[in-house]
């Protein structure tokens, strides 16, 4: 039987929706998330936000891109996002090694809050 890793991330873009194209033609449009805790750190400060990068493919990529581009999906906008999930290793400019946390996206919904000025019925999905 196959294994996978599943994924629910809701949170904040950190960054507008990058769209680059593959040699072989395919669409990925990648974008930073931000999940901010709702606990305090061991100090008493607050809490780091956890930071995700998410990529769409393909057709979810052409729909991301399209809504990106009539800013329903830009920074700071909230987002949720289900996908499959990979941490990766990587070493960092100072040497050290670090965990960058990966998300394919497989689905998306728009949630409310902030600054959104389109609710769910008004997105042309």
């Amino acid at each position: 039987m196959a294994s996978f890793a599943r994924i629910v991330v809701f949170g904040n873009l950190g960054s507008d929706p990058e769209t680059k194209y593959t040699p072989n033609g395919a669409m990925v449009v990648s974008f930073s998330l931000a999940v901010n805790p709702r606990r305090k750190g061991a100090d008493g400060s607050d809490a780091k936000p956890v930071w995700y990068r998410v990529s769409a493919w393909d057709k979810l990529a052409e729909r991301v891109d399209r809504l990106a581009q009539q800013q329903y999906i830009a920074k700071g906008r909230h987002l949720y996002v289900e996908g499959s999930f990979e941490p990766r290793e990587f070493s960092g400019n100072d040497g050290s090694t670090r965990i960058s946390y990966d998300v394919t996206m497989t689905d998306f919904q728009f949630v409310g809050g902030g600054d959104q000025s389109a609710s769910k019925e008004e997105a042309p999905f």
